[in-house]
């Protein structure tokens, strides 16, 4: 599968967990913005959230000269899931998807960050998470990829750092829950 941001002018291949196979259909989910491949037989694959692609053409090259740039992020929804009644341990007898991922989808991208030849990239991404009162509620730090990356919030917020017990030297901020978001 090939794809072009610059109307056709140029075509690159897709190989972000897509296999080499013969593309046979596609089709966008409006709602979700997800692009949805049918292939001669290997299955059917969902490419999640396309909305930073669909922005990366609209703005054309001046996209790639952006240090940092922010997109807009998909509803997200908080939802529990379980097994099927009756299946504990599903083994080959019962198929199961993956799915997307739990959490908000934050989608951005960086000009620079650690790709496979550069491992050593530390500068890392501060995404700070605030309710409607504009309170801080989480803050994440990690180090990103270079180009298109994407990140999951699990609803998490901030936990609380104590003087004792384990992790006390550490300095990651601790996990805590948010049963009821904002």
């Amino acid at each position: 599968m090939y794809v072009s941001i610059n109307a056709g002018e140029d075509w690159v291949k897709w190989t972000h967990e897509f296999p080499t196979v013969s593309t046979m259909d596609m089709a966008v989910q409006e709602r979700e913005a997800d692009l949805v491949v049918g292939t001669f037989g290997r299955s059917a694959y969902v490419i999640d959230d396309i909305r930073p692609l669909r922005a990366w053409a609209k703005q054309g090259d001046s996209f790639k000269n952006q240090t940092i740039q922010l997109f807009d992020t998909p509803t997200a929804y908080m939802a529990s899931s379980k097994n099927a009644p009756g299946y504990y341990f599903t083994g080959d007898a019962h198929f199961k998807g993956e799915n997307r991922k739990m959490g908000a989808a934050v989608s951005f991208y960086v000009k620079e960050g650690k790709t496979k030849d550069n491992e050593s990239f530390k500068d890392s991404v501060h995404l700070k998470i605030f309710d409607k009162s504009e309170t801080l509620v989480r803050e994440i730090k990690f180090v990103p990829e270079k180009g298109i990356n994407k990140m999951y919030w699990g609803f998490d917020v901030d936990g609380i750092k104590l003087d004792f017990g384990w992790g006390r030297n550490s300095k990651q901020v601790p996990r805590g829950w948010c049963c009821n978001p904002r």
